[in-house]
């Protein structure tokens, strides 16, 4: 991980490291967090030089249980999901709002109103008409 962020800072980019996002798991989430803390160690030698944004503690905030609706119709056993249950590990539509959300107060300030988004596109609208 050190060698990538060294390549990215190579290119006048601006870097932003994130996390990924908090399951609707426990267990998943408690195994996550070694990897956390590794990405962390990584991005600490880099702090100052890139935006690091910690994803899986703001989401792990909010109402996970409406943003983890998919039932999965064959099952993962790798992440041990059986056919019909709740797929823990992947956000619906609205989760997925909530992720842009975040993200975008975080790197440029913008303010999103992910619920109004979703009303709209669920109710055709190809932008959000904010």
């Amino acid at each position: 991980m050190v060698k990538s962020f060294k390549k990215f800072l190579a290119i006048p980019a601006q870097v932003i490291f994130t996390t990924s996002v908090a399951n609707f798991d426990t267990s998943a989430n408690e195994e996550y967090q070694p990897y956390v803390a590794a990405a962390w160690g990584a991005a600490e030698k880099f702090r100052g030089k890139i935006k690091t944004i910690d994803l899986f503690s703001e989401y792990a905030k909010l109402d996970l249980e409406k943003f983890y609706t998919f039932i999965s119709e064959s099952g993962n056993e790798d992440a041990g999901i059986k056919a019909g249950e709740i797929d823990f590990g992947h956000p619906n539509q609205l989760g997925n709002a909530y992720i842009a959300k975040i993200l975008l107060k975080a790197i440029f300030a913008i303010e999103f109103d992910a619920d109004r988004y979703i009303k709209e596109s669920l109710a055709g609208r190809k932008n959000p008409g904010y």
